[in-house]
């Protein structure tokens, strides 16, 4: 006859085993990172500017993705997406925020995968992207041997078979900035990030430790303080854009914040003017402030 100790073991063991067989197995073998396509990165890191580069990439499929698992619920893993054709700067956030009206603004694109259905290829099935795969199906997978990642789309009647390879660019997150606008991210990288020396109109010298940081945010410049910058890719309607440009937001998630647009030119030793926006215009803006980089 059992013991009430061997009982109590017995039934901590069968316990565990049920615990066990209902975990569900989640396959995070896709890297963390941000992830930039291929073919828009190789001309990007040439050419520095969008009007150069406008060829480079399908404006409307997605040209960047980030991959974090701090945006698990249950099994679905929230992805954020950027494409180069949008009107409108989108907040970095994950899915979506509430603005201080209290109206939803989302991310400028995010799609799901399920952790817990790996394909025998070892992919995963997307949920709609739009205007990629809209009221169709994607697959996404990790490439071990090349380290990239492929968005794949399978041909129907609407879409041809296309495939996009990614590669990623940064690995970690940090926590104050834990869900990158990966095309936002990876433009400001490349072009504005920095400390600088700012002068005025007339050469002089007006802030001494002006700061862009990898989120946009600005400081050290009392103008600029605590406001985003982003490089603008709205290139592909409209009149042609001869000019690069930058756009610097005060809080998107304010009804009423401020916002301003500067025409952009950054040097090859990494200086940047701000000029008068005339981005339509062959003749570039005059220089409103220059920033020499410390």
């Amino acid at each position: 006859m059992k013991t009430l100790f061997q009982i109590l073991v017995i039934s901590i063991f069968l316990l565990s085993i049920a615990s066990c067989n209902n975990e569900v197995v989640l396959n995070k073998n896709i890297p963390q990172g941000i992830w930039i396509a291929k073919d828009f990165y190789n001309s990007f890191q040439k050419t520095k500017s969008i009007i150069e580069s406008k060829k480079a990439f399908d404006s409307n499929n997605p040209v960047g993705l980030r991959i974090n698992y701090e945006e698990v619920k249950d099994t679905k893993l929230n992805i954020g997406y950027s494409f180069l054709h949008s009107h409108l700067i989108r907040p970095e956030i994950s899915e979506f925020a509430i603005k201080d009206n209290n109206d939803t603004i989302r991310e400028q694109g995010n799609f799901r995968i399920d952790l817990s259905k790996v394909l025998t290829d070892n992919s995963f099935e997307t949920t709609e992207i739009y205007p990629f795969c809209y009221e169709w199906k994607a697959n996404i997978k990790y490439n071990s041997q090349s380290q990239t990642i492929t968005l794949f789309r399978p041909k129907n009647e609407r879409y041809d078979t296309l495939s996009i390879e990614y590669v990623r660019i940064d690995s970690t997150f940090n926590s104050d900035y834990q869900f990158p606008n990966p095309l936002y991210f990876y433009t400001r990288r490349n072009l504005l990030c920095g400390n600088y020396l700012v002068k005025d109109t007339t050469g002089k010298t007006i802030a001494n430790n002006f700061t862009i940081n990898p989120n946009g945010l600005m400081q050290g410049f009392e103008k600029f303080d605590n406001s985003t910058i982003y490089y603008s890719t709205d290139v592909f309607c409209g009149e042609p854009v001869l000019h690069d440009l930058v756009i610097i937001e005060e809080d998107l998630l304010k009804e009423d914040g401020k916002s301003s647009a500067f025409g952009f030119n950054r040097k090859d030793n990494g200086d940047i003017e701000l000029r008068k926006n005339k981005i339509w215009e062959e003749t570039e803006g005059e220089i409103i402030y220059e920033l020499i980089k410390n």
